[in-house]
């Protein structure tokens, strides 16, 4: 599956990148923050054996989910952006004053 991103989320994660390293995204299914895109640092995280990469940009950024999620996020296109906000504190925009959305 393909993930777009705009212009205002490719900023963001260019930034994150000059900090962090690559990045990667991780489609959460929380039930405090709903599903959120959460974004880490690739050499921190590490993804389990039920964990699977459910779309990917043009550039390489992969989006992941648990295997139990995969299915109702089969067959869809996901578009990233970011806006002025508040993130999941676990997420690395979390002190940019930026979130990341899936629109």
């Amino acid at each position: 599956m393909e993930m777009l991103i705009d212009d205002k989320a490719q900023a963001l994660i260019d930034k994150l990148e000059s900090l962090h390293g690559a990045v990667l995204f991780y489609q959460s299914f929380g039930c405090c923050d709903g599903s959120v895109p959460l974004c880490y640092a690739k050499k921190d995280f590490t993804l389990g054996s039920n964990d699977v990469c459910i779309a990917r940009s043009g550039n390489g950024i992969e989006l992941w989910t648990h295997q139990s999620q995969a299915d109702f996020y089969q067959g869809r296109t996901f578009h990233l952006s970011a806006e002025e906000g508040l993130a999941n504190e676990y997420s690395l925009e979390y002190e940019t004053n930026m979130r990341f959305v899936v629109v």
